[in-house]
């Protein structure tokens, strides 16, 4: 998880952005499209912090991040690539992040159904282009999951062109529970991101390096990571956090929710591709409930294997209305999502 701040050649690339990519399941959760990033409309209040120890790797890991503790906040919202000043330079981008610094920064990604990666920023003092994005991650994504991308861009910073060459490398190196400073979220999936890329002045052969070492908490139905740490240097070391306002409804959801569910689309009218997360040891049962408490549609799934899982509705004969999808494992563990039908 990261924000805009004012960025020059000597900040680094995720210092400018936020990204968000739900995506953490039961026992070994998996990231999937659809369910990736902040999409257009979506809006979220992020708290800084100091770094706080990540915790080890493995799986059924209990998260302490309890003593992060609030240093400010900043809004991170994200549009339609088409409705943003630079939009037309970016034609190929699904969604754009504004940035937090008020001066009309805004960076742009992509993310095809199988990578999501960022393909450029613009600002009135900084920007760059990648003709090899950066990617940080392949779907699906999940524990043990491992990605590596190059990545190549100019840009030009106060005036200064510049290129930048390197590579990210992501690792889904853990899951479990994430105890945050307002309370606990169960079966979040951890991605380790590692940056290391290099700025060079045109013309001048004057070089800078970077490097990152970053930790993103994530869950599905939840357009944005629920926490980060991060450990970077370019010139200088620096060291920080992040985690997601308790008042966005999703963590609501989630802190309710052992099960993570997600819905796409959503408001829906056909059909809806229903995403959860399964221990994998046995099946697990779905409901569709109306308005009024009953059980539209009851089913029992097998499941193959721990990670994500995908179930499709037909919703053709339904009423319009306001519907209930819930999700119980032989566990007992839970989930539940609204699903409007239009």
């Amino acid at each position: 998880m990261v924000h805009f701040v004012k960025t020059t050649l000597m900040r680094p690339l995720y210092a400018c952005i936020t990204f968000g990519l739900p995506g953490a399941l039961l026992a070994q959760p998996t990231a999937n499209a659809g369910m990736v990033t902040g999409q257009p409309g979506d809006s979220f209040v992020v708290h800084s912090t100091q770094y706080v120890n990540p915790g080890p790797s493995g799986a059924n890991v209990t998260f302490d991040l309890s003593s992060m503790s609030d240093q400010g906040t900043v809004t991170q919202t994200y549009f339609a690539p088409g409705s943003t000043p630079y939009g037309a330079s970016y034609p190929t981008a699904t969604v754009a992040a504004e940035g937090s610094d008020n001066m009309g920064s805004f960076g742009y990604f992509r993310e095809t159904g199988s990578v999501y990666e960022l393909i450029g920023t613009e600002s009135p003092y900084y920007d760059f282009t990648c003709s090899n994005g950066m990617g940080l991650f392949d779907f699906p994504f999940s524990y043990n999951s491992s990605y590596n991308d190059a990545l190549s861009c100019t840009g030009n910073s106060s005036g200064f062109p510049f290129t930048r060459n390197g590579t990210t490398t992501t690792t889904g190196d853990a899951y479990g529970d994430l105890v945050l400073p307002y309370g606990t979220i169960m079966n979040v999936l951890r991605l380790r991101i590692q940056q290391d890329y290099t700025d060079v002045l045109t013309g001048l052969g004057t070089s800078y390096h970077f490097i990152s070492d970053g930790y993103m908490f994530v869950k599905p139905g939840i357009h944005q990571p629920v926490a980060s740490v991060y450990n970077t240097t370019y010139i200088v070391t620096s060291t920080f956090g992040t985690y997601l306002d308790a008042s966005y409804v999703g963590v609501q959801e989630a802190m309710r929710n052992a099960i993570g569910i997600d819905l796409v689309p959503n408001p829906a009218t056909d059909r809806v591709e229903i995403l959860y997360g399964s221990r994998g040891d046995g099946p697990v049962d779905l409901e569709l409930i109306d308005a009024v408490g009953r059980r539209v549609i009851a089913e029992r799934r097998p499941v193959a294997g721990p990670g994500i899982a995908r179930q499709v509705w037909e919703l053709s004969t339904l009423p319009a209305g306001v519907y209930t999808v819930c999700i119980t494992d032989q566990h007992g563990q839970r989930g539940s999502k609204r699903l409007v039908v239009q």
